[in-house]
């Protein structure tokens, strides 16, 4: 049972090696699996330079709810950016603090 398994992880281990030097790789610059890159977002200065790039604001969640005047209504828009990151930088666009800024 333990040579089946030390086989396996030795045949993981090889053809993880051949993928990485066919792709110009090396085992230490390969980032480790399940990890994603950082994908850079940007603060803007007021509600209209962003709603040029996402016309329906930008939500954290996809189970955001808008609020008009305290009470819960509709929910995101076609069109609305659902990204926890980019809500956190424009968060202070967020007049209601429902979770959705320049809705």
């Amino acid at each position: 049972m333990t040579t089946r398994r030390t086989f396996r992880a030795v045949a993981a281990a090889t053809t993880a090696a051949f993928l990485l030097a066919g792709a110009g790789l090396s085992a230490a610059s390969a980032a480790p699996a399940g990890t994603h890159e950082l994908v850079p977002t940007k603060t803007y200065a007021n509600c209209t330079a962003l709603k040029k790039v996402y016309p329906g604001g930008v939500a954290k969640s996809k189970s955001t709810v808008n609020k008009v005047n305290g009470k819960k209504k509709n929910g995101l828009k076609k069109n609305t950016k659902v990204s926890a990151t980019l809500y956190a930088q424009n968060s202070k666009m967020d007049r209601d603090k429902d979770g959705w800024a320049c809705e």
